[in-house]
Order: C-alpha cells, then sequence, then structure tokens
C-alpha cells in the first residue's frame, strides 16, 4: 500500500462514519493527520533537493568554466 492509499484509505473509512468506538475513531484521525503530514513533508524535501541540486550543478557549471582546460596533445 502507498502513501497515497493508506491516506486515501482512512479518508474513505470517515466518510463511512460508522465508528463504534470514540477511541478508536480518535486513534484513526490521528494517523491521517500524521499520514497527511508525512507526504507534506516528502513534498517539500523533494522540492527542497531538487532546488539545490539544480543550484550545485549551476556552480560546477561556472566552476568549470572558470577553470583552464588541461588539453592532452
Amino acid at each position: 500500500m502507498t502513501l497515497d492509499e493508506a491516506i486515501e484509505h482512512l479518508q474513505d473509512k470517515f466518510d463511512e462514519d460508522n465508528w463504534s468506538c470514540e477511541e478508536c475513531r480518535q486513534e484513526h484521525l490521528q494517523l491521517l493527520y500524521w499520514l497527511m503530514e508525512l507526504r507534506e513533508r516528502r513534498e517539500v524535501g523533494d522540492k527542497f533537493l531538487k532546488y539545490h541540486l539544480e543550484k550545485m550543478v549551476d556552480e560546477i557549471k561556472m566552476l568549470e568554466e572558470l577553470l583552464p582546460r588541461n588539453e592532452i596533445t
């Protein structure tokens, strides 16, 4: 089961709204919030990584242009 599938499953459980145990309902709701937070953190982390990797590649290219090329003759 993927993270998105787990979130969807829990959301479906809350749409049904037949909880016989309020404690179980609260625990499942907390789990849903944690999974949604995890998904958001992963998305933010992925964007952060992508941004910084692109910056590093740009800096490497700039440094390569500044360094003299060693030509083998």
